[in-house]
Formats: C-alpha cells, structure tokens, sequence
C-alpha cells in the first residue's frame, strides 16, 4: 500500500512540474502575442502575427487537456475537443498548403505532428473518462513533448517569414 501512496505522490509531483512548465509556455505565448500585435501595428508581414495567434491558440488548446487532468475533471466540452483541422492552426496550415511557405521544411514538421496532438488530446480525456491514470499520466508526457515540438517549428517558421 506504501508504495502505492508513494507512486502516486510521484505521479502528482511529476505532473506540477509539467503543469508549471504549461504555465511558463502560456506566459511566453502572451508575451509573443504582445510583440505580433506590436509587430501588426507597424506593418511586419501580417503572416508572422497570424502564425503567433495560431500557436497561442495551439498552446491554450494543450493546456486546456492539461487543466482537465490536473482538475480531474473529464467534463470537458467535446466542442473543444476538435481535429486538427477544426482549430485555428488546422485551418491556418490548410489555407498554406499551396503557398511557398507550405513546402518549408518547419511547415511539413507541423503538418506531421499537430494531428497527433490533437489525437492524443482526445485519447487522454477518454483516458481520463475511464479512470485510466496510467494512460492520462503516460499521455499528458507524450502530449507536452509533442506540443514542444510544434511551437518549436512554428517558431521556425515566423524567423522564415520574417526573415531571421
């Protein structure tokens, strides 16, 4: 029983950490909203500040799971629960497909793994549903990395657009 309690102790102190990091994303994220609308107001390329509210939106979408799971709470609205082409970076990313920044290789990172996040997204809220802790906790990792890896090419891809 020991062990359990233990386990789980370790299990919730492994998901604080990840949740701290989550909330140190969301405060770089409004920073760069902050700068993308700076950027607007003096006329940079509109794309760049369209691509930091695509990826805001990308990093509340995460952090939303990740709220769900730290709250228990799998009540979470399945209008939230969307595919990756029904968000706004699903949306922004078909509208690229055919332009030259759609053939960029940050761009076809994305393209392979945003539809993951989203999947899994929704694997760890049935998982949740279920009571399935193992597979929440092994999710909610997967989750965040994959997420890491989408900012991180999405980031790419604004130096691109703006010419870094």
């Amino acid at each position: 029983m020991g062990t359990h309690i233990h386990a789980l102790q370790q299990s919730m102190q492994q998901f604080t950490q990840q949740f701290k990091s989550i909330r140190l994303n969301l405060d770089q994220v409004q920073k760069e909203l902050a700068e993308g609308s700076e950027a607007a107001i003096q006329g940079k390329p509109a794309l760049a500040t369209r691509l930091t509210v695509v990826k805001a939106d990308h990093v509340l979408w995460v952090n939303h799971i990740l709220e769900a799971i730290a709250n228990n709470n799998a009540q979470i609205d399945d209008s939230t629960l969307k595919d990756h082409h029904q968000c706004r970076l699903g949306q922004w990313m078909d509208s690229m497909v055919d332009t030259p920044l759609g053939q960029s290789e940050a761009f076809v990172a994305v393209q392979q793994v945003h539809p993951q996040v989203h999947k899994l997204g929704i694997a760890i809220i049935n998982a949740l549903r279920k009571g399935d802790n193992a597979a929440v906790h092994k999710g909610a990792e997967q989750l965040k990395s994959l997420s890491t890896m989408v900012q991180q090419q999405l980031d790419k891809l604004r130096d691109h657009i703006m010419g870094h």
